[in-house]
């Protein structure tokens, strides 16, 4: 299979299941950030804000992941403790419910984190 060059290229490679999923988390990632611009980066969905790229995130035959983990408080940190799966990554199974409000959280560290860089 070659590999994506566009947004849409990489969802119609996906199962239909995994394409529904990963399509809900893409509209809440961009919920936050509406100003924001998809793209491919490293053969996989990206978010890009201010001319740079925010977030990751894939379709996997049984899980969504998104990446890298952000930074944030101790509170936040437990929140998303249950999702991190290994060092840079976030994983969601697809066998239960997707937390999109966790996803929307984890967005808004990634804009916090992106201005707090541009200062």
């Amino acid at each position: 299979m070659n590999k994506p060059t566009t947004v849409d290229e990489y969802f119609e490679g996906l199962p239909q299941d995994v394409r529904a999923a990963l399509f809900e988390v893409q509209t809440t990632i961009l919920a936050e950030v509406p100003s924001a611009q998809t793209c491919i980066s490293y053969a996989i969905p990206a978010v890009r804000y201010n001319g740079k790229v925010l977030l990751f995130y894939s379709g996997w035959k049984k899980h969504i992941s998104m990446y890298p983990i952000p930074i944030g408080s101790p509170e936040f940190q437990a929140r998303i403790a249950p999702y991190v799966a290994g060092k840079g990554t976030l994983k969601f199974l697809l066998n239960q419910s997707i937390p999109f409000d966790v996803i929307a959280e984890i967005t808004r560290a990634h804009i916090e984190m992106a201005r707090q860089s541009n200062t």
